[in-house]
């Protein structure tokens, strides 16, 4: 299970709200098993046991390394 909470002003939580004052869980990931959760100031980084991951945050300087800003 993932969950998530803070500030969400950039999408670094992956949710609809701006703000998360609970953990909420992150539904996407639901059935995932989680191996790894990595944050910086305004992004995150999630890894699967199936080595997926996800990234979701600012991406200004490529921090997501999704290829754009």
């Amino acid at each position: 299970e993932c969950y998530v909470t803070g500030n969400n002003t950039y999408g670094q939580l992956a949710i609809e709200q701006e703000q998360a004052n609970r953990p909420i869980q992150w539904s996407a990931l639901r059935d995932s098993k989680i191996v790894g959760v990595f944050c910086g100031s305004y992004h995150s980084f999630v890894i699967t046991s199936k080595n997926d991951v996800y990234a979701f945050g600012l991406n200004i300087k490529g921090q997501l390394g999704i290829g754009s800003y």
